[in-house]
């Protein structure tokens, strides 16, 4: 059997920071402690009152909701709690996916607890995690406060051995891997991850909730550099397409909206920057054609006077470096062929270099 999943994503807020999760080490498990709301009413109260709290996925009997994508952080467990450090070195919040389980009222309890197995085990898969490890329940990180998921389980007749027991045996149809949990999305094999569709690998270009990723010709996801039709792109260590500004290895980068390394001029937010050949970001002088140019340390093409090792140099308007007599503010000054201001000159020159004419 195999659920389909919804994702409807909450706005940014207090629920919602958009701050990343640092990999998913386990689950927790949690109920939503309120018998009769829906997966929906969950995720639109989350999404109007913005509480300082959430959790990733609401499991009902119509929906599995992801409000909260799973490469983002949710507030579900206390940080001052310490038994998630106990047991895997990190705190819920930060490494690991909350799921609450929607139960009673008018909610039939049997195909929620369906779906709420299955997606465990999916995520399971998807995030290669043993549930008899991996799964913790709520109850047992911040048991002074919390009895769930337990409380849901436990009033229909479900220990938390049993459902434990219960995701195990989705994951595995007689002693075989079972393909139904990821026949569709990501899977992780031999330390490579691969998409499937319909149980396919799928191979080049792949856009999952909302970021670009490349699978070579064996399905193998890619990171770091990748050139493709003659253009190059960066993918981050989760694989995902970078755009905007990007720093590797000490060099800068600029990756246009379609994830493009850009080279030569580059305006950015009303500045102009230099991108070398290699797309790498330049500093200092550069010459451009027959054209010198200035760019400081953070990249920003330089225009008007410029001290650089002690000289004055004086850059036009459009950037480049001016050379023989130029007026500025209604003054002359001279200017060698390098660039630098004269100084030394039989025309009399004032104590800030203007020419006495």
């Amino acid at each position: 059997m195999s659920y389909h999943i919804t994702r409807d994503f909450i706005r940014l807020g207090n629920s919602r920071s958009g701050q990343k999760l640092n990999g998913v080490r386990f689950i927790v498990s949690h109920d939503t402690g309120n018998p009769g709301s829906t997966a929906y009413q969950n995720m639109n109260y989350f999404n109007k009152q913005q509480p300082s709290a959430s959790a990733h996925t609401f499991v009902d009997d119509q929906y599995i909701l992801e409000i909260i994508p799973l490469n983002e952080k949710a507030w579900h467990v206390r940080y001052n709690v310490s038994k998630d450090n106990q047991m895997f070195g990190a705190d819920a919040n930060d490494a690991a996916i909350g799921v609450e389980f929607c139960f009673g009222g008018s909610i039939n309890f049997q195909e929620s607890y369906n779906r709420y197995v299955w997606y465990h085990a999916y995520l399971c898969q998807t995030f290669n995690l043993d549930p008899h490890k991996h799964i913790v329940a709520h109850s047992l990180l911040d048991p002074s406060r919390r009895s769930d998921p337990q409380s849901a389980l436990n009033r229909n007749g479900v220990s938390w051995d049993q459902f434990i027991k219960d995701v195990s045996n989705a994951m595995s149809t007689n002693g075989k891997s079972s393909n139904s949990l990821s026949s569709n999305g990501w899977r992780k094999t031999d330390n490579q991850w691969y998409y499937y569709k319909n149980g396919v690998k799928q191979t080049g270009w792949r856009l999952d909730k909302g970021k670009w990723y490349f699978l070579d010709s064996n399905g193998v996801m890619q990171t770091g550099w990748l050139k493709d039709g003659g253009k190059w792109y960066y993918l981050d260590s989760d694989g995902a397409m970078a755009t905007g500004w990007k720093k590797v290895k000490s060099k800068w980068y600029y990756l246009d909206s379609n994830g493009v390394m850009q080279t030569g001029w580059l305006k950015d937010d009303g500045k102009w920057y230099y991108l070398n050949p290699d797309g790498d970001m330049v500093t200092g002088w550069k010459k451009v054609g027959e054209k010198w140019y200035f760019l400081n340390s953070s990249g920003v093409m330089q225009t008007g006077w410029l001290k650089d090792n002690g000289e004055w140099y004086y850059l036009n308007p459009d950037g480049d470096m001016a050379t023989g007599i130029i007026q500025v503010s209604g003054k002359y000054y001279a200017l060698k062929d390098n660039g630098e201001m004269l100084e030394n000159t039989s025309i009399p020159v004032g104590a800030d270099g203007a020419l006495n004419i």
